[in-house]
């Protein structure tokens, strides 16, 4: 499913009012990324953050500790307050370069499969 939300002038007749609970709205925007440390491989490195890598894709994926630990406990029926405490988390933690601006880390090693010329076997 693919929903392209734009946030429209005021005055645009085709603007449309969307009632979203913003503790909901982020459960499921951080939701991917509790399925994926569940079930990607452990990350031994050692970085704090929760990292999982998958296989041979070169992919390591995780979540700033704070974040994972507060978007777990909503997801385990902690709702209310969310979106406050997510903002509060990224206002006082967040390092560029380390996490994006949600808390979520995203690393790859395709160096490799970058560099395979066309024409080699691989």
């Amino acid at each position: 499913m693919r929903v392209d939300a734009v946030d429209p002038v005021e005055a645009d007749p085709t603007a449309i009012d969307l009632d979203i609970d913003i503790d909901r709205f982020l459960l499921a925007y951080y939701a991917p990324f509790l399925a994926a440390l569940d079930r990607g491989d452990r990350d031994q490195s050692a970085d704090p953050a929760p990292l999982v890598s998958f296989g041979g894709l070169g992919l390591r994926v995780g979540l700033e500790t704070r974040v994972h630990q507060r978007v777990r406990r909503a997801f385990d029926g902690d709702l209310v307050g969310l979106a406050s405490d997510i903002a509060e988390i990224l206002a006082t933690t967040f390092e560029p370069g380390e996490t994006f601006r949600d808390g979520s880390i995203i690393r790859t090693s395709w160096e490799d499969a970058l560099t395979v010329q066309d024409w080699e076997q691989v």
